[in-house]
């Protein structure tokens, strides 16, 4: 079987720090040890998928840690909420759809994985709109203080490593059977 024969996955994170690019080396190592040789990946920085400002985070975000410690937990704290989210996912889909859906078409895939909070914002609508079919799962890396970024109405199964985490998927409005545990860790 070549590469043109198998279902394509395509595995997008940005590299902003917190592991998203880990989590999609993993999950494209346990495919190919799970399942050799049946699915074509593809691990894909999506950053340039993203508007501007959100298309500069892998510059900004890590400087701004460093610096701003102590000013970091009152941002997370205040953007943490379904208002935000839902102003964000807003911005993203409208003002960043022509550029997601460029994206989207230069790495067509028969399901698409988004290991990163943004993208998870970004991707299902322009995604919908030049392969309506094509699921879109959403990889959650963070076992405990998951940001409601993750959480996507447009997004149709996730992918958690805790309990808690799970639970902070039930608390976001995400229904049981959307969401799979895959994790079971000391947490």
């Amino acid at each position: 079987m070549t590469p043109g024969d198998q279902p394509r996955i395509a595995l997008l994170y940005a590299d902003t720090g917190g592991g998203h690019r880990a989590t999609a080396e993993a999950v494209d190592q346990a495919i190919h040890q799970l399942f050799s040789g049946v699915y074509h990946t593809e691990i894909i920085n999506a950053i340039n998928a993203l508007p501007y400002p959100y298309d500069q985070a892998e510059k900004i975000y890590p400087r701004a840690i460093k610096q701003f410690r102590t000013g970091y937990e009152p941002i997370w704290k205040a953007t943490n909420n379904r208002r935000t989210t839902t102003a964000s996912r807003f911005f993203l889909e409208t003002a960043g759809r022509d550029r997601a859906r460029e994206f989207l078409l230069q790495h067509p895939a028969d399901l698409v994985a988004s290991c990163h909070p943004i993208l998870n914002q970004a991707i299902p609508e322009a995604l919908n709109d030049i392969a309506p079919n094509t699921p879109v799962v959403g990889v959650v890396s963070d076992p405990s203080t998951v940001h409601a970024l993750f959480w996507s109405p447009r997004i149709s199964q996730y992918t958690v490593p805790s309990h808690t985490a799970y639970l902070r998927a039930i608390e976001s409005g995400r229904l049981a059977r959307q969401i799979s545990r895959v994790a079971h860790g000391w947490w």
